[in-house]
């Protein structure tokens, strides 16, 4: 029979107080004949406890022992060892918590001893299946991790440094330094913070054994205590900290300017920047907030930020080049694109979004009119020939390309002339011929030959083609077979001719009106360019017919706008139904009025018809206008490319390559009827995949692209941004135009477009114009650099990630934002630092002059549990007390007020410091809230209480300081996912113990510092962060820690492999075998918690010690 002792643990009064643990102790003995003997200690936990229950395992010949207590995270460790010092196995020991599941839960003593005496009746029960198990020793990486590079991670990461061990110092920012880097003085000794944390930067940015990895977060960890991996993402810095010499070269040229962030938003700073010239990595980084949203929104990428801000600065020739890396055709572009970067422009937001295309319009007409020639560099030429079918956009922009990379191409259009659909499709009064022609006779000039009126795969075949050295194909055909009404009457009477063929017949030159009035059918651009071109034409009358409302239309807006001024009638909500005519002329259209029904698979309305709304549109012609399709020749009579059931070329998404693997398509002949702009870009793409084909004989993956940015505007951003309508295009008057082919809109002027540029929000921070590179002489820049994963393996990770301030804006009544002169106690740090914005003046935002009076307000964000948080922020009081004492100093008669709930000042030194400010300085404490901050001739008035003097108190100020409370950090949950770390409901890291294991966590091997665990003072901060650092080397010295044996392992008799609980392991400790076909573990990364276990739909995992038998041995002994 199994020989068990058990031991109830009084806990002081914590316990006895409401438990009866003599009556436990003595029922327990009487009633289970597996206990040996039960006793009951008033701290079992100390030393007497201990050797009582070590000399009872000797005395009684005990095998298993059940202790009663509280707080098993911190005692059991404490029971297994003493236990284990009299010779007993300590996993035959059970730990049952009656403190904060009994005693501290309930006030009813007979109900919390109630509940005390099953728990113990369960631990007997359960502690009777419990076998000797022995624990596996492990070394231990001697490296350890510091997150978060405050003062509190740089003091944990020296001290590890200094005793011989190497150190990565993680660190979100661009720099280490943390909150204390952004202060002035610390308090109560009132030291410069710059004069005592720059030594420790400093020393740590040089220490052989520290590697510094900043704007670097953690995004996972597994292993366990000695043996961590962690997987480190860095962002990229742009500036090589090997090369850079902190001349400042760059940031002289950088035309953007974007609010500082370290500055709190008081002054502006350029993205390529070190926030002071003390910082450490005492190195220039460029801040990028990621991809603008107008580039985002761009089908083929063009970064619109990027040249619209050196448009603004008049650097119209770099400009230009920027454009071309993504787009060789500026000045069609200009004109014709369906303007997607306008649509999502965040300038929209305030007045109305940049006139991005207009400018781009205007680069390449500069360079026309200038006769200059802006090229990318191009490769030297190869030997490989390629040829392009079809001189579209399209085909044009792979041709381009690929004659950058240096091979020799050629282009093979059907059509007397080339440029696709923009010679055939757009009228002249949108895209100028001359406008077309050069850009073609600009892509001629960089060597590629184009070859009209030959359709190849009627002409000339593919194989014709390779056998004359073509190495490679792209099909950009385009798109140019009209779709037919399928009505009654189309047939029968002329003339009807679809859109696409009338614009084609116009853009060769035909001048001849169709007939006297028009009628198009359709609600796209080659609707509204097939109208506006008819009445060029001289038609007396033209009509559009569309069948939804103007709100659905496909068209460009300023097209259908201009297409009205011209006096164009459309026709909402128009189903043409007939066509009807006399003598086989038409006459006109019968129509039929609709209205909106339910979405269409497309999501948009589906129109319906109106029964008994017939009527007649009288017309000489009717020109559908209602889509188009790809008319793919005889190009796959002789290769079989797939075509879609759409009729167009079936393409792999990222590389444009068709089933025949020299073959590549892009533009109208994938997509069906698009836009110019993702033509060029499928050109582009299908350029760069065509050159891997050549060069490497594969298709290389494509590189993710940068997240967009996707917020609203700030109101900071909206206070910032400079004033400006959008710049009008001037225009041919509509009564003018219409009776022309003239081009109607006539440009932007330099200055026009230099004001636009000046508009810009710069959305993406930094706008890659490459300035800063082609000024920087040891070429430390490098815009193409990317995100990149470290994996470390660490032995200790001290977390010390530090605090965020709060957001005063929820507390409307005291003006912050709304005045400038009511700002938070960090920009109050920050406008008195020698480093800060005004050079260490203490001045007014608004007009920079000098503060006579201020007005400190406590309290802001803390301890208000409506609008803030419950807590107490800690160094809030300290804060005010210290900055009224700095701004006596800038200005001895100033005046002083601090409006307070409490004053608490638990510091050494803190209460002396606080009488200072009160008697010698002067300043006037003022014990009740503020209800509100109001502006009263020029000044500022705080109205508030005095609940010492019973009543209400304005006090007239020139600057209120908000003492704003401390938070932890807004990324708090991804940290805590990344490290398996606990968050209280704040987001502040859990503590093992808050007195006997303030620096450690649940997870061994992991340690807290500073204000990650809650708010702190900087002697906090440091002091934990020493401590933490002890923690790591201590288990550094031992070298080796004992791995519990208390892991999950798998039946593979049962498992059926569905993978369910690999996914849920938080340790990455599940794999599943391919060669066994069932799940594994790696029993030195599990840790034991049991979540596949319980998740396990067919039971094939258990935990070692915590088996089924064991489990429900404890429940039945609870209910027994």
């Amino acid at each position: 029979m199994k020989r068990v002792g058990v031991y109830i643990c009084h806990c002081g009064t914590n316990i006895a107080g409401k438990v009866d643990v003599t009556g436990i102790s003595d029922q327990i003995g009487a009633e289970c004949e597996e206990v040996v003997v039960s006793r009951h200690y008033k701290y079992m936990c100390s030393e007497p406890g201990q050797k009582m229950i070590r000399e009872d395992i000797a005395e009684y010949s005990l095998d298993h022992v059940v202790e009663a207590s509280c707080s098993p995270k911190m005692h059991e460790p404490t029971f297994r060892n003493a236990v284990s010092m009299a010779g007993m196995n300590q996993y035959c020991f059970e730990m049952v918590n009656i403190r904060e599941h009994c005693s501290w839960v309930s006030e009813d003593g007979g109900l919390a001893t109630a509940k005390a005496k099953s728990l113990v009746k369960g631990g007997i029960a359960r502690v009777l299946h419990h076998k000797p198990l022995q624990g596996s020793r492990s070394a231990v990486t001697r490296t350890a991790m510091v997150v978060g590079g405050g003062i509190a991670g740089i003091t944990s990461a020296l001290k590890i440094a200094g005793a011989g061990y190497k150190v990565y110092l993680v660190e979100k920012d661009e720099i280490i330094g943390g909150r204390m880097s952004q202060f002035d003085k610390t308090f109560p000794t009132l030291d410069c913070a710059g004069c005592t944390l720059t030594p420790k930067t400093s020393e740590a940015g040089r220490h052989p054994n520290i590697e510094i990895l900043t704007k670097s977060e953690v995004v996972g960890v597994t292993g366990f205590v000695g043996n961590f991996t962690a997987r480190v993402l860095q962002k990229p810095r742009y500036v090589r900290t090997d090369k850079c010499t902190g001349c400042g070269d760059c940031q002289k040229v950088c035309p953007v300017d974007i609010p500082s962030a370290f500055e709190v938003g008081l002054a502006t700073r350029h993205p390529i920047s070190r926030p002071f010239p003390q910082a450490i990595p005492n190195t220039y980084s460029i801040l990028r907030a990621g991809m603008p949203p107008c580039q985002a929104a761009c089908p083929a990428g063009v970064n619109a930020q990027g040249y619209m801000t050196l448009a603004g600065e008049g650097k119209f020739e770099e400009a230009l080049a920027l454009v071309r890396e993504r787009m060789p055709f500026a000045s069609m572009c200009g004109r014709i694109c369906n303007r997607r970067c306008e649509s999502a422009c965040k300038r929209g937001q305030l007045d109305e979004p940049l006139a991005i295309c207009h400018t781009k319009r205007f680069l390449g007409d500069y360079e026309i009119e200038r006769g200059v020639d802006i090229q990318p560099p191009m490769m030297p030429r190869r030997e490989e020939k390629i040829a392009v079918v079809g001189g579209g956009p399209g085909g044009l922009s792979a041709a381009y390309y690929l004659t950058l990379e240096g091979y020799r191409v050629t282009v093979f259009e059907k059509l007397p002339l080339a440029g696709g659909m923009l010679a055939v499709g757009i009228p002249e009064y949108r895209l100028p011929k001359k406008v077309l022609d050069l850009e073609i006779k600009r892509l001629c000039n960089l060597g590629v030959e184009i070859r009209t009126g030959i359709e190849v795969g009627k002409d000339v075949s593919l194989n014709q083609l390779r056998s004359e050295g073509y190495r490679a194909f792209f099909l950009g055909i385009g798109a140019h077979r009209g779709y037919a009404l399928g009505i009654e009457g189309e047939k029968e009477f002329q003339p009807v001719l679809d859109g696409v063929t009338f614009l084609r017949d116009v853009g060769l030159g035909g001048r001849k009106a169709p007939a006297e009035s028009v009628i198009v059918i359709g609600g796209g651009n080659v609707a509204i360019d097939a109208a506006r071109s008819a009445l060029r034409l001289g038609c007396s009358k033209v009509f559009i017919a569309y069948r939804r409302t103007r709100a659905e239309m496909p068209a460009n807006e300023e097209e259908i706008h201009h297409a009205e001024q011209e006096g164009i009638e459309i026709h909402y909500l128009t189903i043409p139904k007939r066509v009807v005519g006399r003598n086989g002329r038409v006459t006109g259209l019968e129509c039929i009025k609709a209205r909106l029904g339910e979405p269409d698979q497309g999501g948009r309305r589906r129109p319906v018809p109106i029964e008994g709304s017939e009527f007649i549109i009288e017309a000489g012609a009717v020109i559908p206008a209602i889509g188009q399709e790809v008319d793919p020749g005889g190009l796959c009579a002789e290769d079989p490319i797939e075509v879609s059931r759409r009729g167009t070329l079936v393409v792999e998404k990222e590389t444009f390559q068709t089933n025949v693997s020299d073959v590549f398509a892009g533009g109208d002949a994938v997509l069906g009827p698009a836009t110019f702009v993702e033509a060029v870009a499928h050109g582009r793409l299908a350029a760069r995949a065509m050159h891997d084909f050549l060069q490497y004989g594969s298709l290389r993956e494509v590189k993710a692209t940068e997240k967009p940015v996707d917020r609203e505007l700030s109101e900071d951003e909206r206070s910032r941004a400079r004033s400006g309508n959008r710049q009008p295009m001037p225009m041919i008057a509509p009564e003018v135009r219409k009776r022309t082919f003239d081009e109607v809109e006539l440009g932007l002027t330099a200055e026009a477009a230099q004001l636009e540029g000046k508009r810009c929000l710069s959305c993406g921070h930094c706008c890659q114009c490459g300035e800063c590179a082609r000024n920087c002489g040891p070429q430390a820049i490098d815009l193409t650099e990317r995100e990149r994963i470290h994996t470390l393996d660490v032995g200790a990770i001290v977390v010390a990630t530090g605090i965020d301030v709060f957001d005063p804006r929820k507390y409307t009544e005291y003006g912050y934002g709304k005045y400038p002169d009511v700002i938070t106690n960090l920009q109050f740090e920050r406008l008195c630092n020698a480093s800060g914005p005004t050079g260490g003046k203490l001045v007014r935002p608004s007009d920079g002059k000098t503060p006579q009076s201020v007005v400190f307000i406590q309290c802001v964000g803390s301890r208000d549990r409506a609008r803030g948080n419950e807590y107490c922020s800690k160094v809030c009081c300290m804060i005010s007390a210290k900055q009224l004492s700095i701004f006596k100093h800038f200005n001895h008669d100033g005046q002083a007020y601090v409006f307070y709930i409490d004053n608490r000042t638990g510091g050494k030194g803190y209460e002396e410091f606080l009488r200072r400010a009160i008697e010698e300085e002067g300043a006037q404490y003022i014990r009740g809230r503020v209800s509100r901050v109001f502006q009263e001739g020029g000044r500022l008035i705080v109205r508030g209480e005095n609940s010492l003097a019973g009543g209400p108190v304005e006090v007239e100020a020139d600057m209120v300081v908000l003492a704003t409370g401390l938070t932890a950090r807004k990324d708090y949950l991804s940290v805590a996912r990344a490290l398996n770390l606990s968050t209280d409901k704040n987001g502040f890291f859990i503590e093992l113990h808050p007195k006997l294991g303030p620096v450690e966590t649940s997870l061994a091997g992991i340690y807290l510092a500073g204000a990650a665990q809650g708010p702190k003072d900087i002697p906090e901060s440091v002091a934990q962060g020493g401590a933490a650092a002890a923690e790591a080397l201590t288990l550094f010295s031992v070298g080796q820690v004992e791995v519990e044996p208390t892991v999950a392992s798998v039946n593979g008799t049962f498992c059926t492999g569905c993978k369910t609980c690999e996914g849920l392991c938080a340790y990455s400790a599940i794999s599943f075998s391919d060669e066994k076909k069932e799940a594994v573990v790696n029993q030195a990364m599990c840790q034991g918690c049991g979540t596949c276990a319980a998740a396990c739909p067919v039971a094939a995992i258990s935990v070692c010690h915590y088996t089924p038998d064991q489990i429900f041995a404890q429940i039945e002994g609870i209910l027994r």
